[in-house]
C-alpha cells in the first residue's frame, strides 16, 4: 500500500490536468457551412492501473432521466478507454460520462480521493458487485461530488454501509434495487435539490422509509416494487406531485391503496403486478393522465378488458385482443 501511496504522489495535481481542453474540428469546414469545434477536457488518473472502462454518451434536452448504464455500454455510449494516466474526453454540455469499475478500483478505493469530483456523471457497480463486496468502496465514492448517478444494484448493502447521501449534492439518479436497505440511509434525498428518479425495489423497507420517501418533491420516477409497501406506504408516497412512473409490483396493498392513485396528478404510468386487487378495483381510478397500467395478473376475458377499458379509456396498453395471465404478462418501464 505504501508503495501505492508513492506512485501517486509523483502524479501531477489532478486539479490542474483536469480542464476544458482546447476546440477542435472533427473534419474540413465546407465552403459557407458553420461547424462547431469539439469541446473536450483532460482528466488524470492514477498510471498504476485502470480505474475501469470509460464511456460517454449524449443526453438530448427532450431526455429527463440519465441512460441506464446497460443501455450506454450496449446501444447509445461510445468507449473512450480506461480511466488510466491521461485521457481526454469530449465535454459537450449534454455529454455525460459513465465509469465501469475494475476489480483493482474495488480493491483500491482510495485513489478515488485523487480523481477530480466532477470526472464522472455515473458511477456504476452493478457488474462488479455480483463478484466483490463494495462496501469499502463507499466512503470515497462521496468525493465524486459531481456525480448525477450512481448504480449500487444488487450490491447487499446495509443502510450504514450506504451511510448518508448529502454529499452526493449533484444527484439525480439512484439504483438501490436488491441490496439489504430499510431506509435510513434514504433520509438525506430530500435534501438534494436535483434529485428525480429511485429504484429502491426489493429491499425491506420500513415506514421510516416511505416517510423520507414522501418528502422528494420533485421525484419523478419512483420503483418501490417488493418493498412489503402497503396502504400506509401508499398514503406517503401519494402526496408527491411530480411522480410520473410508480413501481409497485409485488406489494400488498388494498383496492383503498388503488384510490390513493388518484391524488398524483401526473402520474402516466404504474406497474401493479402481483398487487393483489382485481380488476373491479382499478375501476375507482381517476387519474386523467394515467396512460399505462401493468395489470394485477390472472386471466381476464375481453368483456372484463372493455369494462376497464371503458372505465380508463386513455390506457394504451390494455391487451384488449387477447386475455391476460402471469406467465405472458410483460413486466415493462422507462429505458432510462
Amino acid at each position: 500500500m505504501r508503495t501505492l501511496v508513492i506512485c501517486l504522489a509523483a502524479i501531477l495535481p489532478l486539479a490542474a490536468l483536469t480542464e476544458p481542453g482546447a476546440a477542435r474540428a472533427a473534419g474540413p469546414i465546407k465552403s459557407g457551412q458553420k461547424h462547431l469545434p469539439q469541446q473536450t477536457r483532460k482528466i488524470a488518473f492514477p498510471r498504476q492501473f485502470s480505474l475501469g472502462a470509460l464511456y460517454s454518451v449524449e443526453k438530448p434536452d427532450s431526455e429527463q432521466f440519465l441512460l441506464r448504464s446497460e443501455i450506454v455500454q450496449h446501444e447509445r455510449g461510445k468507449f473512450l478507454g480506461e480511466a488510466q494516466g491521461i485521457l481526454t474526453v469530449p465535454a459537450g454540455r449534454q455529454t455525460q460520462i459513465y465509469l465501469f469499475p475494475s476489480y483493482k478500483l474495488v480493491e483500491h478505493p482510495e485513489v478515488l480521493k485523487q480523481v477530480d469530483p466532477n470526472a464522472f456523471d455515473c458511477v456504476t457497480l452493478n457488474t462488479v458487485a455480483t463478484m466483490e463486496a463494495i462496501d469499502k468502496i463507499m466512503p470515497y465514492l462521496k468525493h465524486l461530488t459531481g456525480l448525477k448517478r450512481l448504480e449500487l444494484a444488487g450490491a447487499e448493502l446495509t443502510d450504514e454501509q450506504v451511510g448518508s447521501l448529502q454529499s452526493f449534492k449533484n444527484l439525480e439518479s439512484l439504483d438501490l434495487a436488491a441490496n439489504a436497505i430499510h431506509g435510513s440511509c434514504l433520509k438525506d434525498l430530500p435534501l438534494l435539490p436535483r434529485f428525480i428518479d429511485l429504484n429502491v425495489s426489493m429491499n425491506d423497507l420500513n415506514a421510516e422509509a416511505f416517510a423520507y420517501l414522501g418528502q422528494i418533491k420533485n421525484i419523478a420516477w419512483l420503483d418501490v416494487g417488493r418493498t412489503r409497501a402497503d396502504d400506509r406506504a401508499l398514503e406517503r408516497l401519494s402526496h408527491l406531485q411530480k411522480v410520473a412512473y410508480l413501481g409497485m409490483r409485488g406489494n400488498n396493498f388494498s383496492a383503498r391503496g388503488i384510490t390513493l392513485l388518484n391524488k398524483m396528478r401526473a402520474l402516466k404510468h404504474v406497474d401493479l403486478t402481483g398487487v393483489p386487487v382485481s380488476l373491479n378495483d382499478l375501476l375507482p381510478l381517476k387519474a386523467s393522465t394515467l396512460k399505462e397500467i401493468n395489470l394485477p395478473g390472472g386471466h381476464y376475458t375481453k368483456a372484463e378488458l372493455e369494462i376497464l377499458n371503458k372505465a380508463l379509456p386513455n390506457i394504451s396498453n390494455l391487451p384488449l385482443n387477447q386475455g391476460v395471465d402471469k406467465e405472458t404478462q410483460k413486466d415493462f418501464g422507462p429505458l432510462h
